[in-house]
């Protein structure tokens, strides 16, 4: 892994902002014409300790895992500079920047097998077309799939879930 540069997940509430311990953090998002928010350091950054987690950095999951995820979650693709710590799972870091993901674009991601393992919980697919997507391992505990196609997609882990195709 890059120490000074790279990319990962941000999953925020509809309005961009994340809540840990009673305290809510905003970011800065792209405007509807761009494709990239601007670059934001945390106020107080820690210095290098090898911890993916702690005060004085910003968290990005490193793969779709909603494990940390507020409620109403939508994920944002980040790109972040000024490694601080990281695990298998995730990194803290100093600055990053936030990269809007259509609705589109996610679902295209899953059907892909992007999302093959992801922790999905409670995450909001109705109408999705998931059509032959690769699920196996994914969490979808709790997840809305009304009115999502679910044909073709792996039948013998839908029906570990409890969802008939």
């Amino acid at each position: 892994m890059n120490n000074n540069h790279g990319f990962g997940w941000k999953f925020l509430n509809p309005y961009g902002a994340t809540t840990r311990g009673g305290v809510e953090t905003l970011y800065p998002l792209p405007r509807p014409s761009e494709k990239w928010g601007p670059w934001f350091k945390h106020p107080n950054p820690a210095e290098p300790d090898g911890s993916d987690c702690g005060a004085g950095r910003y968290h990005l999951m490193l793969n779709l895992d909603a494990k940390y995820a507020p409620s109403d979650w939508y994920p944002w693709f980040a790109e972040w500079r000024g490694l601080i710590g990281s695990s298998s799972k995730k990194v803290g870091v100093r600055e990053l920047r936030l990269r809007r993901l259509p609705l589109k674009v996610f679902i295209r991601l899953i059907r892909w097998g992007y999302c093959s393992g992801a922790d999905l919980y409670r995450a909001n697919l109705s109408g999705a077309d998931l059509s032959g997507a690769n699920l196996s391992g994914a969490n979808l505990s709790g997840a809305n799939l009304s009115g999502a196609n679910l044909s073709d997609t792996q039948k013998a882990y839908l029906a570990s879930v409890g969802i008939t195709v």
